[in-house]
């Protein structure tokens, strides 16, 4: 017999759990067992029952979909944290997604690596170079606030 106390106590977690982020099965399944292990009132056997009845749960509510959870984190990682193939791919196994479902997601996504080393490139060396000419006038003895104000202009020309 499951305790109804700690089905819904689980319940809850989870909502809290996947109201952050999309989760992969993986993640709510080892995320669910860390939870049963604290509590430590029920035996391997009952505490499997109690992980398998609430994935499929979430899986009918689709809040566990790992095919939409990859493509969720390949779109994130490209636009807010650009990551290259092998990296994100090195996460997703991490994440416990099968390798098959990362390839097929990988060449569904338009990654285009050479392109976001590219932004990077840019993005960087123009801070670095900014920072540089900074300090080289502020030697010079020209103030802050009218070197500031000569390379926003510049950046405004280019």
């Amino acid at each position: 017999m499951i305790n109804a106390g700690l089905f819904e106590y689980l319940r809850r977690r989870l909502d809290r759990f996947f109201s952050y982020r999309p989760r992969s099965e993986f993640e709510t399944r080892r995320y669910l067992q860390r939870k049963l292990v604290q509590k430590n009132i029920l035996d391997s056997v009952e505490q499997e029952q109690i992980i398998k009845t609430l994935l499929a749960e979430m899986s009918h509510m689709e809040l566990i979909n790992d095919e939409q959870f990859a493509r969720w984190w390949i779109d994130e990682r490209t636009y807010f944290k650009p990551r290259g193939a092998r990296r994100l791919k090195h996460e997703l196994l991490e994440k416990g997604i099968h390798k098959d479902l990362i390839d097929e997601q990988l060449s569904k996504s338009n990654l285009d690596e050479v392109k976001l080393i590219r932004e990077i490139i840019i993005r960087r060396h123009i801070k670095e170079f900014n920072n540089k000419l900074i300090k080289y006038f502020l030697r010079r003895g020209f103030s802050y606030e009218n070197i500031k104000k000569a390379i926003e202009e510049l950046d405004k020309n280019r």
